[in-house]
């Protein structure tokens, strides 16, 4: 498990990279959406152990805003800011399958995702969003990063805006995105990949 050595545990070359171990206190760290055939008993344990919050596919299939809740209410008692990272391999290859690493069969939706992310975005405390794993030459024609983009940004009320306390999220704090225009890296790519 990559977060590990974040967490102190591992390869002290690793776990003390940027300074002493630990290098993210596990009181500031919420896992959500993993998949639970990939964590084994010692796995989980060591996260319980080590103060994580973890919830796995299955509960955030069936509870996206709750999900997000539980994991708002483990990480923000102190005051500090929050970055949300977004793996989009937790996405059920079967709806999305933009990831390096697919995962099909998990349930969990990109719907799903978005519902909580627009509840973690509208919080306070959340400064930041990462998004990683997109691969684009899963989308020869671009459908499914038009689709994954439009859920997370375009959708008021659904997507990365909070209709319950009128804030725009984490869209009114970050660089603005336009569904008519595609990043210029991914045209030059599209164009690449075309020759």
């Amino acid at each position: 498990m990559g977060v590990a050595h974040l967490l102190g545990r591992g390869a002290p070359e690793l776990t003390t990279l940027a300074g002493a171990a630990p290098l993210l206190e596990p009181c500031r760290l919420a896992m959500i959406g993993g998949d639970p055939r990939e964590i084994d008993l010692a796995g989980r344990q060591f996260l319980a152990g080590a103060g994580v919050s973890y919830q796995e596919g299955p509960a955030l299939a069936a509870d996206p805003v709750g999900v997000a809740k539980r994991a708002l209410a483990a990480v923000t008692a102190r005051s500090e800011p929050l970055v949300a990272h977004l793996d989009v391999d937790v996405v059920d290859s079967g709806d999305l399958p933009l990831g390096n690493f697919p995962h099909y069969g998990s349930g969990v939706l990109l719907e799903h995702v978005v519902s909580c992310l627009g509840t973690l975005l509208a919080h306070q405390s959340v400064a930041g969003l990462v998004l990683t794993e997109v691969n684009p030459t899963h989308d020869g024609d671009g459908t499914l990063i038009q689709r994954y983009l439009d859920g997370l940004v375009l959708r008021p009320g659904r997507g990365l805006t909070s209709p319950q306390d009128g804030r725009a999220g984490l869209r009114g704090r970050a660089a603005s995105y336009s569904s008519s225009a595609r990043p210029p890296r991914w045209r030059a790519r599209k164009r690449s990949a075309a020759a």
